[in-house]
Order: C-alpha cells, then structure tokens, then sequence
C-alpha cells in the first residue's frame, strides 16, 4: 500500500510530459561484460547511457530515409532484472511520430531500422565509454564488443501492444516506481539463506532460487545511487 501513492504520482507526473498521441515502448541494454565497468563509475556512465539512447533516436529520426524529423521520448533508467541481478539498461516511452523538419508538421512514424538502432546504439555507447574511461585502457574491451556483437547491443523495440498513453506509462511504472523486490517474493528465511521466487522474462518460467543473506543484501544494496 505504501507504494501506491509514490506508483500514482509518478504517473500523473509523466502523463503532464508527453501529448496525447500513441507512443512505443523501447529498451535499449547492454552485454554483461559491461556491467563491472558500469557499476565502478555509476554516474558517470550512467549517463553514458542515458546519452547514446537518445542520440541513437535523435540521429535515425532526422535521417529522411526513416522519419526526417525531431521526435519526443522519455528515458528511464533501470539497474536490475527480476533476479536482482546488477543489469543496467533505458526504458524509453516514444512517440509514434514527430514534426517534420520540413513541413513543421506532425509525422508518424511508419518504419525504423532496428538492426540500425542496434549498432548505432553500440557505437555511440561504446564511443562515450571510451572517452569517459580512456581510449589505451578501453581498447581491448571495445575490440570485443565489435567482434562478439556483430549486429550491435540488443534493443528491444516491439510493435505498439498497449490501448492507450496511460497504460503505457503504468507498464513502465511496474519497473521504475517500485522497490528492486516486493516482500511477497520472499519464500523463506532459515537464519541463514533466504529463498525467494521471480518470473523469468523470456519465457515466464517461475524460478525459486536459494542464496546466504549475505548474497541476497549484496543483490539489493548494488541498485542503492553512488
């Protein structure tokens, strides 16, 4: 119940910032081999993070060859996966379309390369890391990166399913607005291990896993800001 007034505050705040049109949801992550570096300079690579979400949609929609025009979206940044598990990665809320930068006028969008977005997006990433970290002590990192991800970072971008502004902006709160673990998931705590259950994402599978209180803090204290 706590969490109630917060969940509904955030909502209201974010339906003041967008227009009354249809938008996408998208999810722009990163490989796990990056999350160590990640995690070692929070704030200065989060929002590394937050910069190459956003100037991979800026760049594609003025290329006229998907919309040619200046879009409107909202970032989120997200620190863990459903087992709790340090996984940085941008939830964007995206308008269906933006004003032309010819016409001046709104255009929808009807087509976006998402093979594009994704090496794009790694470039642009891999790009800032680089230069926020040191082009002689990130070069064998970014080496690998190209060589292990030849169609780029994965971005998750899937065809409008939600029937309205609002309930996009509730789905997206289920993983912005809340605690990294709601206590119903805990199973059991022994004194020394705690058990706890979490849906897994890609297939929905129920997994219960059992780790040392220590494990199970460390977990939950990881997604605490620098």
């Amino acid at each position: 119940m706590c969490q109630e007034f917060p969940k509904e505050k955030w909502i209201d705040a974010q339906k003041e910032n967008v227009l009354d049109a249809p938008y996408y949801h998208v999810v722009f992550t990163v490989p796990e081999e990056l999350n160590p570096i990640i995690y070692s300079n929070q704030k200065l690579l989060y929002d590394a993070l937050y910069h190459a979400a956003s100037s991979t949609l800026n760049e594609l929609a003025k290329d006229s060859k998907y919309l040619g025009a200046d879009i409107g979206y909202i970032c989120i940044l997200h620190t863990f996966g459903r087992s709790l598990i340090f996984n940085p990665h941008i939830h964007m809320i995206l308008m269906d379309g933006g004003i032309s930068n010819k016409s001046k006028e709104f255009v929808k969008v009807n087509f976006f390369s998402y093979p594009s977005f994704r090496k794009r997006f790694m470039k642009i990433l891999l790009d800032m890391l680089e230069s926020d970290i040191g082009k002689k002590e990130f070069k064998q990192i970014k080496n690998s990166m190209y060589l292990n991800y030849k169609d780029g970072f994965y971005v998750y971008a899937p065809p409008n399913k939600f029937k309205s502004l609002t309930a996009l902006i509730k789905y997206v709160c289920r993983y912005v607005a809340r605690p990294v673990m709601a206590e119903s998931r805990i199973i059991d705590y022994d004194g020394t291990f705690v058990t706890f259950w979490y849906q897994r994402h890609n297939d929905d599978l129920i997994i219960i896993e059992k780790v040392h209180a220590y494990e199970f803090i460390s977990r939950l204290i990881v997604h605490i800001p620098d």
